[in-house]
């Protein structure tokens, strides 16, 4: 899979902000086709976690995983639980200290609960996936 990277905001963007009100200055990451959208350097754990969705969209059809992904809540968990599996295991294998790696998982999970995806979960839920 050859993936791109754009600084530039998806055309998908308007329809993220719509529906969960995210910001895209706040450093907002989007997958979409075969290129990683963000204004900022992404780092390397949530490039997996974004190659995770855009393996998801290939498999799926693009446009039909984005309109599952925003009006179906329950596919929205799953993919996004995919997608933090992914980022943790790429964080259990390149982070040693646990202390360290446990603020990556209390993180994600935090923003997996968040309204940036709908308040799927709460964050305790949300650790029980990621380890899971």
């Amino acid at each position: 899979m050859n993936i791109s990277f754009s600084k530039e905001k998806p055309e998908i963007y308007a329809k993220l902000k719509e529906k969960f009100n995210v910001n895209w200055d706040d450093g907002l990451i989007i997958a979409n086709g075969d290129t990683i959208h963000c204004a900022y350097q992404v780092p390397p754990e949530k490039v997996v976690h974004e190659i995770t969705h855009l393996k998801r969209q290939q498999e799926i059809g693009k446009d039909l995983w984005w309109s599952l992904y925003i009006d179906r809540p329950s596919f929205r968990l799953e993919e996004e639980t995919l997608a933090y599996k992914a980022e943790y295991k790429f964080i259990c294998e390149n982070v040693h200290d646990r202390n360290d790696r446990f603020q990556y998982l209390y993180q994600m999970a935090q923003t997996l609960s968040s309204p940036q995806y709908g308040r799927l979960c709460t964050g305790d839920e949300a650790m029980k996936l990621i380890q899971t």
